[in-house]
């Protein structure tokens, strides 16, 4: 028989495995087909339930704690779901990964020596940092695109120098028929009524795409010009990202922040 510690851990580990697999199919059906099936969530949560509850009845883990936590995850994610921030699929990943792994994840290396003890939200936040490696992208591709004399503002000279860097950051110009190719891609420009352009800055999940292509086309003379779009990868891809990462090596957030703090402390 094993000891309750390794028990413990090998359920651990169990909840971790089954978890990665559902997230990794969720992401290729996100990416893929921007839809992904319910039966990724049926199949998770009871799955992610029951060793859960094994590891409450038989191994002690701390049910007020792990109450808190999915009670807390499912507060956030109903939240970031009906204010946009949050597709269905995302919301569903986030409540089931609660059920799977409540509490402290003992990381396998924890080479940030950080991790939060409610292990949903470590997830939820990190997710979020990661996926700022997208602005990165954005600025090289802008980058790239003025150098070779292409003019990025042409039209928008009267957007204030705000927008101009807020577009800069979250978007990068690139053809209308590379916009209408990509699911990934929505227009990041429209035209007013007295026909002058403006930056579009989409902050909801459910923007249809369909909808705001077909006005931009109702408003463009020539199709053969290059648009500002908005990059969109899934945020299910960056969460699959953040729950590896995070079960490795810890809190990546948590460590920067710390890190920060430390720095300003010994700079004063």
């Amino acid at each position: 028989m094993f000891p309750i510690r390794l028990t413990d851990l090998v359920l651990e580990n169990m909840a971790l495995t089954v978890t990665i697999v559902a997230y990794s199919l969720a992401s290729f059906f996100d990416f893929k087909t921007r839809e992904v099936p319910n039966m990724v969530w049926t199949a998770l949560l009871p799955t992610a339930l029951t060793l859960t509850l094994t590891r409450v009845i038989f191994l002690h883990l701390p049910l007020k704690l792990v109450v808190f936590s999915v009670a807390a995850t499912f507060i956030i994610a109903l939240a970031a779901f009906y204010s946009g921030v949050f597709g269905g699929a995302d919301a569903k990943a986030l409540i089931c990964l609660s059920v799977a792994l409540p509490v402290r994840f003992k990381a396998f290396y924890n080479v940030f020596g950080y991790l939060h003890p409610l292990f949903p939200l470590t997830v939820f936040y990190n997710s979020y940092l990661l996926s700022l490696a997208v602005i990165a992208r954005n600025v090289i591709f802008n980058v790239f695109y003025r150098l070779r004399g292409k003019r990025l503002f042409q039209g928008f000279e009267e957007e204030g120098g705000f927008r101009m860097a807020l577009a800069f950051l979250t978007g990068y110009k690139a053809s209308f028929k590379t916009l209408e190719a990509s699911p990934h891609l929505f227009p990041m420009e429209v035209f007013t009524q007295s026909g002058r352009k403006r930056f579009k800055f989409y902050a909801s999940a459910f923007a249809e795409k369909k909808e705001l292509v077909d006005g931009l086309k109702s408003s463009l003379i020539n199709r053969d010009v290059d648009i500002w779009v908005s990059p969109t990868i899934p945020l299910m891809v960056y969460m699959l990202a953040a729950l590896s990462a995070t079960a490795l090596l810890g809190d990546l957030f948590t460590w920067l922040v710390f890190e920060a703090l430390n720095t300003l402390g010994a700079i004063h």
